[in-house]
């Protein structure tokens, strides 16, 4: 079982959704905790990323810490940008 860390962007981001999308999503990262290698790795830039929908959560795994450290949540067209 890994240990969730959120990072304060990931915390800004999702408040500022809307509360269906932002309890569809925290469902979904919760996952993670399970099953870290859930989502996508994109090696070019060494994250994973989390399809929801329309949003992409980018995260990053610390294997030998047992840790998810969540970074941000993003509609896909703008989430890559910011990377």
């Amino acid at each position: 079982m890994y240990t969730l860390l959120f990072d304060k962007k990931f915390k800004s981001d999702i408040k500022k959704l809307d509360k269906s999308v932002r309890d569809r999503i925290l469902r979904k990262v919760f996952q993670l905790e399970s099953y870290p290698e859930l989502g996508k790795h994109l090696i070019a830039i060494d994250l994973w990323s989390l399809r929801i929908g329309k949003y992409r959560v980018l995260y990053t795994i610390k294997k030998n810490a047992l840790q998810v450290l969540v970074l941000t949540v993003d509609h896909r067209r703008k989430v890559y940008k910011d990377t």
